[in-house]
Formats: C-alpha cells, structure tokens, sequence
C-alpha cells in the first residue's frame, strides 16, 4: 500500500490512517513525487508532520538523482523550522 496521488496531500488524517495501515511514505508516483514532496508543495504542514513522523526522509533522491524536497526546500525549511 503507498500513500499516492489518490490521496489529497493535506488531509492528514487521511495521511495518518494510510500511514497505521502501513502505507509506503516512500512510493514515488511515476512522476517521481513522494508523498512528502506533494505535502510540501501544497504547503501542507500537518500532512508534513505527519509524514515526517512516520520515516518520509526529507533528503531522498529521485530515481534520476535529483532530491526530491531540495526543489522546495525554502518552503520545506519554513514549514519545519
């Protein structure tokens, strides 16, 4: 089971309830996108949170080796900080 781009990124309930059933916070969708990028480019904090409190690691490279937060990483640095 992964968190995917089905589920809305901010609602964290949602993300919390896929996260118990054990839900994969590190899938990437074919786009290349975790569920903690999609979090963090809906500027969804709580979603983040959670994410970030299940294992979603902020410093994860794509499969192309570009990292996946890094593209949004002021808005990452401003929600987490």
């Amino acid at each position: 089971m992964a968190c995917s781009r089905e589920t809305p990124p901010g609602d964290a309930a949602v993300v919390q309830q896929l996260v118990t059933a054990g839900a994969d916070v590190e899938k990437e969708t074919r786009a290349a996108q975790t569920p903690l990028l999609a979090a963090v480019r809906e500027g969804r904090f709580d979603a983040v949170k959670v994410l970030l409190a299940a294992g979603a690691n902020p410093e994860r490279e794509s499969k192309d080796g570009g990292a996946l937060v890094g593209k949004t990483s002021q808005r990452y640095r401003n929600m987490v900080t």
